[in-house]
């Protein structure tokens, strides 16, 4: 199985939502908004596909210094575990050179597990961060600088 990362853009949306809708811990975006979010200047979608097909996306922000903070992340279900995210984080980290910043719902265990391993820390807390549940997020970051 080959995973490719690339540049997405409006025609992928409909993917997108799809993968984030299968993932409850994601943010649950509709279509518009995501199309307004990428298509601002330092904001990028990336797609995953995995043998042809939409895999994963990750929507992030380029922040000035190299950093970025990833806005959305989602693997297909039927796709996790396979390396997926892994490709994306690590495609982002040899675009920058500083620090990636992300949240994650404090319920979603799974998410926080890899994260870890793939050498985020957890730095801090932000309160009724999320909606749909209001949930607190935990705030990751991983400096390769440091």
């Amino acid at each position: 199985m080959t995973t490719e990362i690339r540049l997405g853009d409006a025609d992928d949306l409909p993917e997108v939502v799809r993968i984030a809708q299968a993932s409850p811990g994601s943010a649950q975006w509709p279509a518009e908004s995501y199309s307004a979010l990428m298509n601002h200047e330092r904001r990028r979608l990336w797609i995953a596909e995995t043998d042809g097909r939409a895999s994963g996306f990750m929507l992030f922000d380029r922040l000035p210094g190299d950093e970025a903070e990833v806005l959305n992340l989602a693997v297909d279900p039927g796709l996790r575990r396979q390396g997926v995210a892994r490709a994306l984080i690590e495609r982002l980290r040899s675009e920058t050179g500083g620090a990636i910043y992300l949240e994650v719902r404090a319920s979603n265990l799974g998410a926080q597990a890899f994260y870890e391993r793939t050498g985020f820390r957890k730095r801090g807390e932000r309160k009724a961060y999320y909606h749909r549940p209001v949930e607190n997020a935990l705030v990751y970051v991983s400096d390769l600088s440091s």
